[in-house]
């Protein structure tokens, strides 16, 4: 009776994981509503943030603790580069100018890191992916509704797709999509596979982050698939290889709306560039006052007024900001490692999931050099740590797709 179930609870908690998860996206994300980063969740925007991230957090530890499969922590440098990075950034506490604050943000952030990894444990890379398909779909399209329904569409050259957060934002999801679309399309060879689907969420996700005219989300996008064109023609021979002419024509187009972008109305403003520069001028007087080991986590942000920017504009700012050298060094070690571990599981074959997986990490470290997109507790450090949770400690596969691997 309990194998009958199986399939059944299965379903329903993908299904109920998903809508969740969508619901709560909106939370994570909307920056007129997220105060977290300047506040102590306990005002009214900022308090809906907190339950909706304990919501999650109760609803995927529920659904691990019944799930028959128990998760094997298994001793690699992969996992040991995960817990020392947990204790460096809990014992910024010490450290911090308002250790209350800190500790506090800790636990909103320990909050996403448990659910990550309980997701982890009860879906796969191809199951994750599916996952971050259909909320990026979805966030889009109920953003591009809100547009339309505000009036808030106009047919001007320095239009920007903001839907229910920003253009940068969106930005940022429309490329991710792209990155899902394109490896589906062009190194699954699974006949289920939906293709004319994923040609229509391919030109549609890159016409959207055109209209964004998030720069930084386009030069990513074509970095990242350039990156992996690059890896792919290393490790595969001539008969096995990927597509070449497809992903580079995908990086092409990227690489021609990122031109438009540079040269649209917005090249008078590269100035949006440049006010990056006077963020980060200070920022980097504040590092160089203790490089080593940092504020704590969001520690220095305590000093800078509520309604200010609250964050560096940077990944790497944001992490030498809040833990110092040492914790940019244990981060992009982990990111390493996980990048070793897909490159390896690549080069025996796994599906086109796994080269996606490859291609949002590659992304998003070329995306965090001018955005916070992955150092605070929103939905990209979310997904972020769905895969490399799954990658460090691997559970059983139930995928769709691992029958079909990259060629």
């Amino acid at each position: 009776m309990r194998h009958q179930r199986e399939p059944v609870i299965r379903g329903f908690s993908v299904f109920a994981l998903t809508s969740i998860l969508v619901a709560v996206v909106f939370v994570l994300t909307d920056h007129r509503r997220d105060l977290v980063g300047v506040t102590a969740g306990t005002n009214g925007p900022a308090l809906i943030t907190t339950i909706a991230r304990l919501g999650l957090l109760g609803f995927t530890v529920t659904l691990v603790i019944l799930w028959p499969q128990r998760p094997s922590l298994t001793r690699s440098p992969l996992t040991f580069a995960i817990g020392s990075y947990v204790l460096y950034i809990a014992a910024g506490v010490l450290w911090s100018p308002d250790p209350s604050f800190t500790l506090h943000k800790l636990v909103v952030l320990t909050t996403v890191g448990i659910t990550a990894f309980c997701i982890a444990q009860v879906f796969d890379l191809d199951q994750i992916t599916d996952l971050i398909l259909v909320i990026l779909v979805g966030y889009l399209v109920l953003g591009a509704a809100y547009e339309i329904s505000s009036g808030s569409v106009q047919l001007r050259s320095d239009y920007r797709f903001e839907g229910t957060t920003s253009a940068n934002q969106n930005g940022l999801f429309a490329a991710i999509v792209a990155l899902i679309s394109g490896t589906r399309l062009f190194l699954s060879h699974d006949s289920r596979s939906p293709r004319r689907t994923y040609w229509l969420l391919l030109i549609g996700s890159i016409a959207v982050t055109a209209i964004t005219m998030s720069r930084t989300a386009m030069i990513s996008l074509a970095a990242a698939v350039l990156i992996i064109t690059a890896l792919q023609m290393t490790i595969r021979t001539s008969s096995a290889r990927m597509p070449l002419g497809a992903f580079v024509s995908t990086a092409a187009i990227a690489s021609a709306v990122a031109l438009v972008v540079l040269r649209g109305p917005r090249r008078g403003d590269l100035s949006s560039f440049g006010e990056r520069s006077v963020i980060w001028e200070p920022l980097w007087g504040a590092v160089q006052e203790r490089p080593i080991h940092g504020y704590g986590h969001l520690g220095y942000w305590v000093s800078v007024p509520s309604g200010r920017v609250n964050n560096a504009h940077s990944v790497y700012l944001d992490l030498l900001l809040d833990g110092g050298l040492i914790a940019l060094a244990l981060v992009l070690l982990i990111l390493g490692l996980t990048i070793a571990k897909l490159l390896t599981a690549t080069r025996h074959g796994a599906g086109a999931n796994t080269v996606f997986c490859l291609a949002f990490i590659c992304f998003l470290i070329v995306h965090g050099l001018a955005e916070s997109s992955w150092s605070r507790p929103m939905i990209g450090l979310l997904f972020l740590s769905c895969v490399v949770a799954r990658v460090a400690v691997p559970g059983p596969s139930r995928s769709s797709y691992s029958s079909s691997p990259a060629r």
